[in-house]
């Protein structure tokens, strides 16, 4: 059976129709498919960029609290160093229980030059009263004729005192002496503050006294601070130191007062010069020896006053 011309180009027709309308269906399915997904990807872009700002905000805030930690850091490092630099001596000086007072093992050599040289007998000196004499020992009184400024002997000369003759004893009796010289004597304004002499045989001896004039080698003797200390010897040296010397010779002549019972060394010299002598406690002294002899006393005085 032949299918006729006609037929055949009508179902061309349909088929042609059927193809159009299924294709334009197609592409109408798609679009909105297509704008979804561009816009979801603008959300995410969106998203995406929101997130990175907001990422950059929160590097921002945390370099922001990074500098600001490192602001307080170096506030405090300043702080710190600041009070690292603050000067002792102000915090001394804002101290009201700051004592300025030096101790006794400190003693300011300006102020006291005699109690900065003594070592032993510190504390004996110190509490000394004005016009006392104290016992120091052999070393302390080599230490003030080297450490004192402007240092003189006098009583006898240096050389006198140590020649090599044997030493022989005075008498026992109580007599004022004074040895004869022109050399050992205490310049104008002196202040005497320390003196030794030979004991012969001296037995807790009370009453020994110093005697200074500004007078003459014989007369106007008065006594130099109180007598000297209760002491024990037998032929050797005794040192004794004055606290607070302070009145100054015009020219010093230098004698003792020996009590009863205590003897003293003596030697010869090689000059004509000898010792006078009064029996008893006198200002003056008329008797002299006929042998050329010197008594062992000596004195420790100065022209510049080194203590209080």
């Amino acid at each position: 059976m032949q299918i006729p011309q006609s037929m055949i180009k009508n179902y061309t027709y349909l088929f042609i129709i059927l193809f159009l309308v299924s294709s334009f269906q197609s592409c109408t399915d798609n679009e909105p498919l297509d704008e979804i997904n561009q816009l979801e990807n603008l959300t995410t872009i969106d998203e995406e960029s929101t997130d990175e700002t907001n990422s950059d905000e929160t590097d921002t805030d945390e370099t922001d609290t990074d500098e600001t930690d490192t602001d307080e850091t170096n506030s405090d490092e300043t702080d710190e160093t600041d009070s690292d630099n603050t000067n002792p001596q102000d915090e001394t000086t804002d101290d009201p229980n700051t004592d300025d007072t030096n101790s006794d093992d400190n003693t300011d050599p300006q102020k006291d030059r005699i109690e900065a040289v003594l070592t032993v007998s510190k504390s004996k000196y110190t509490n000394a009263v004005e016009g006392q004499w104290i016992l120091i020992t052999e070393a302390e009184y080599n230490l003030l004729a080297t450490e004192i400024m402007e240092v003189s002997k006098s009583g006898v000369l240096e050389s006198e005192y140590n020649e090599s003759s044997n030493i022989i004893t005075t008498t026992s009796s109580p007599t004022t002496l004074t040895n004869e010289t022109t050399h050992a004597i205490m310049p104008a304004n002196s202040y005497l503050f320390a003196f030794k002499y030979y004991a012969i045989d001296a037995s807790d001896q009370p009453g020994l006294k110093i005697k200074q004039s500004n007078t003459s080698n014989t007369e106007g003797y008065s006594d130099v601070g109180d007598p000297l200390p209760r002491h024990t010897a037998s032929n050797q040296e005794v040192f004794f130191l004055l606290k607070g010397s302070n009145a100054p010779t015009n020219s010093g002549y230098l004698a003792i007062f020996k009590p009863a019972g205590l003897t003293i060394g003596r030697k010869s010299t090689t000059d004509n010069n000898t010792y006078f002598f009064e029996l008893g406690d006198t200002s003056n002294t008329s008797d002299k020896t006929s042998t050329p002899l010197k008594l062992l006393y000596q004195g420790l005085s100065t022209t510049t006053k080194q203590w209080e």
